[in-house]
């Protein structure tokens, strides 16, 4: 017999997908502004892509 997934978990991965397009979007944000040399922009990309990473790495931090 199968097991399907909790909805805990569906909604688990719903939010994990959810943080991945997010990043995913900012870093295709952030290789169109280093192809065009917009620096300016490739740092605010970067400055939000640590933030979020950051963020992301200290709520790991809390669950353990």
């Amino acid at each position: 017999m199968s097991r399907g997934v909790s909805s805990i978990d569906n909604e688990r991965i719903k939010h994990i997908n959810y943080l991945m397009d997010g990043l995913h979007e900012r870093l295709t944000d952030l290789y169109e502004a280093l192809a065009d040399r917009e620096i300016d922009e490739a740092k605010t990309v970067t400055l939000s892509l640590m933030n979020e990473l950051k963020y992301l790495h200290d709520s790991m931090e809390d669950d353990l």
